[in-house]
């Protein structure tokens, strides 16, 4: 067994000083069938009012593991340090281009608001899914966050999976926000990294 296979196996770095990022499996975060009507106005940021959207199912929540938040869990990693890798994945035809808001939150209060980190726009492929095609370009503008996030793989390749890397920075909530749904059904699916 070379190095890496037991890196991998034990979960730590090939060379010493790497970093290892263990990744977790994709989760399936629910199903969108409409856009809002508009992005939550300054006004409409607080977490009363987009809790109300994540309750009716109009926006998607990520929820970081590890602590209690509204019934719910939050991050509590140190520096914010775990980083999430995003797919979509949709029903309608090849080439439909979807567009969702990342909005997040960084304090577990009532009063708290959210603010937009990054838009992410998805072609739906031709590679299928348990649920619909997979997208195979999502690309990221709009984007506010400390690091550099990463559109995967850099320069889309038709018919490939497509997905957009960041890092949360002690957000407490992350919330996807539909923009643009041109037909059936958009998923969005998340994978962590700690």
């Amino acid at each position: 067994m070379d190095r890496f296979q037991q890196a991998d196996r034990r979960g730590i770095a090939a060379n010493p000083g790497e970093q290892y990022d263990y990744p977790y499996p994709w989760v399936n975060l629910g199903s969108l069938t409409a856009a809002l009507a508009a992005t939550p106005a300054v006004g409409a940021r607080d977490r009363t009012t987009i809790a109300a959207l994540i309750t009716a199912g109009t926006v998607l929540e990520l929820i970081p593991p590890n602590n209690e938040f509204d019934g719910k869990t939050i991050i509590t990693e140190p520096n914010g340090a775990i980083s999430y890798e995003i797919r979509l994945r949709s029903t309608g035809a090849e080439n439909d281009s979807h567009v969702v808001d990342i909005l997040t939150a960084c304090n577990p209060i009532a009063t708290e608001h959210y603010t937009r980190r990054a838009t992410i726009t998805g072609a739906q492929g031709q590679q299928a899914a348990t649920a619909g095609y997979f997208h195979d370009a999502v690309v990221g503008t709009n984007e506010a966050w400390l690091t550099d996030p990463t559109d995967v793989p850099a320069v889309a390749q038709a018919n490939y999976i497509g997905s957009y890397l960041f890092n949360v920075h002690g957000a407490v909530s992350i919330v996807f926000a539909p923009v643009t749904i041109p037909a059936g059904i958009l998923y969005i699916d998340a994978r962590r990294f700690s």
